[in-house]
């Protein structure tokens, strides 16, 4: 008989996301640490990608897309929210960038501030 041992890292995050709210110690009807039972999911997120790690994935994710305006763009992320700075030459690409953006795990919010310039607009 074998044992398996390992999970898979996306099977564990969900698990521990799912259990999350239902987490901490009971004992006679009462809650032993409700700290964890009390903490949002967001939190819980927050502690499985940090910040900079998003960025840098939201960063990858943009440069893999093949198109020079999505590398030119600033990225910031603050408490999970990720913040697309720039300009781009199309709708295309602003679609191309945002919908890159919400696929990288743990961007819970996307604050999108990208222009598209048009080739007769003096601004861009």
């Amino acid at each position: 008989m074998q044992v398996q041992t390992e999970m898979s890292s996306s099977h564990l995050k969900s698990r521990i996301i799912n259990e999350l709210p239902s987490a901490g110690r009971f004992e006679i009807g009462r809650t032993l640490d409700s700290s964890a039972r009390n903490r949002p999911r967001y939190e819980a997120i927050r502690m499985l990608y940090p910040d900079a790690d998003v960025a840098l994935r939201v960063l990858r994710a943009l440069r893999d897309r093949h198109f020079s305006t999505l590398r030119e763009l600033d990225v910031s992320v603050h408490r999970s929210e990720a913040t697309l700075t720039g300009e781009v030459n199309s709708f295309y690409e602003k679609q191309l960038a945002m919908s890159a953006c919400q696929a990288v795990p743990g961007v819970l919010r996307l604050i999108d501030r990208i222009e598209v310039c048009e080739s007769g607009n003096d601004r861009c």
